[in-house]
């Protein structure tokens, strides 16, 4: 459903630092809800309005309309003066109270609603503590700062990098009156890689201004009704990820209350600052979500958890690393937020380009990529193989659940020793008799100990005998 937003607009100053005559009103309106918005008042490359980024984030379903309230005649705003310092609002917290009784005493109307918000446009530069900007989700109302120097220039006039400031900070901070949350605090933090983040900072450098702010993620704009995801096929033998920002093709694989979206992103649009942009074309990125607000970044390379120093193009799949294979056994898993395997997959990453491919599923099936380890709890969902030249092992303990008469070929190694205490199970999640297919081995020297074999069709079978099998063992286990 499509949702027009009025955005009103009150720009404010201070005692000792006034709003800059040079910007007219229809400079702040058009940076926010312009159409064709391109370059800044001070002549800085713009990548659109904010109206239009949040009509590519939705698929046109959000749109704004600013309007300046100040007096402007002749297109030129008159400030409503507040009665104190620039730096008493630093270090006193009223600047919202202040702003919105002088606006009142000067005759305007700042009430707002569900589809009107208000952002209160303060004089200067950005300024930290009680300026810093800020969202009142309850009241509809953001504060944002008249100019900026970009990461770095705070809490003063002088910085030669100030000039106007673009749309970033205030597309994060009207994302907060849309429900989003922050996502640079906590454990798990998305810097760069999400507006909800630092992303919104991101633009051409140096500076690091805003004019081009990351993608919101796909957790955040499926959770609008913005974009659609889908389920993957289980099994399947890999899965089209064409790029597109507007309208996305973003997979989500569920385990329990964690989600996994899987989307490709390319070097361009409001991705084309986004971390390691001079180091390649584009990736797949692998958000881990569980319930609303909690969201990661499953990066590539293991780095770390969205910390800012570390981001890069070895985030993205394969990225700097190469690295095309994810699971609950490779470095980074992706097991549940609370520990625990998840059992999604995602295997085979293709290179980066206009459309990727890979296999993409919760449940294993398809092809074992690479030598692994399995522990805990692991369910097949499809026919699995473990190719010639890959190794398997099962730990102890092990539990391997079968569903709907899937098999396992082994034409490489399968390792799989259990003790008499802790035995390895291959079961049915069902326990019907005959409801999993076969263990199928193809090749030399593989060892099966102390395995409980139950509700399958023949259990194990080796092929070749004995001409092209041979060191193969089966002892203390269970049939």
């Amino acid at each position: 459903m499509r949702t027009s937003y009025t955005l009103k607009v009150v720009l404010v100053d201070f005692t000792d630092v006034n709003g800059h005559a040079k910007y007219k009103k229809s400079d702040f309106e058009n940076m926010l809800s312009g159409t064709n918005y391109l370059n800044s008042p001070d002549d800085e490359e713009a990548y659109g309005s904010m109206s239009y980024y949040y009509e590519t984030m939705s698929q046109g379903d959000v749109s704004i309309n600013a309007m300046v309230l100040n007096n402007s005649p002749g297109g030129n705003p008159e400030w409503i003066h507040l009665s104190h310092n620039k730096n008493y609002y630093k270090s006193h917290y009223t600047i919202f109270a202040d702003a919105e009784n002088a606006a009142i005493a000067a005759g305007l109307d700042v009430s707002t609603g569900s589809t009107t918000k208000l952002v209160y446009i303060y004089a200067g530069n950005f300024y930290l503590d009680g300026l810093n900007p800020r969202a009142e989700r309850g009241n509809n109302r953001y504060l944002m700062c008249e100019q900026w120097g970009g990461r770095g220039s705070y809490d003063n006039e002088i910085d030669p990098s100030i000039t106007f400031a673009h749309i970033g900070i205030h597309c994060h901070e009207f994302g907060h009156l849309l429900g989003f949350n922050d996502l640079y605090n906590g454990a798990h933090r998305i810097i760069d890689w999400c507006l909800m983040g630092d992303g919104c900072d991101l633009g051409p450098d140096p500076g690091y201004k805003g004019s081009c702010p990351a993608p919101i993620n796909p957790h955040y704009r499926n959770w609008q009704g913005w974009i659609s995801v889908s389920n993957p096929p289980v099994p399947n033998s890999g899965i089209d990820f064409p790029y597109n920002e507007y309208s996305p093709t973003v997979y989500v694989a569920q385990s329990g209350n964690d989600r996994y979206f899987v989307e490709n992103r390319r070097y361009r649009d409001f991705s084309h600052f986004l971390p390691g942009h001079s180091d390649g074309t584009g990736g797949i990125l692998v958000w881990h979500v569980r319930y609303t607000h909690t969201i990661d970044l499953i990066e590539a390379d293991g780095s770390g958890y969205g910390e800012g120093s570390d981001e890069g193009y070895g985030d993205m799949w394969p990225g700097a690393t190469n690295n095309r294979n994810l699971n609950d056994f490779t470095i980074p898993d992706d097991n549940l937020w609370y520990g625990g395997n998840s059992n999604v997959i995602l295997h085979n990453i293709s290179d980066p380009n206009e459309t990727m491919t890979a296999v993409f599923g919760y449940k294993w099936f398809g092809n074992v990529p690479i030598d692994i380890t399995w522990t805990n709890e692991v369910l097949i969902g499809g026919n699995l193989a473990v190719p010639n030249g890959i190794i398997l092992t099962i730990e102890n303990g092990t539990i391997v659940k079968f569903d709907n008469g899937w098999n396992l070929t082994v034409n490489g190694n399968l390792t799989a020793c259990g003790t008499s205490s802790s035995p390895i199970f291959f079961t049915s999640p069902s326990h019907n008799r005959q409801s999993w297919g076969n263990i199928y081995i193809y090749s030399d020297n593989n060892d099966l100990e102390y395995c409980t074999f139950e509700y399958g069709n023949w259990a194990v079978k080796f092929y070749g005998y004995p001409s092209h099998t041979s060191g193969n063992v089966v002892k203390h286990c269970t049939f």
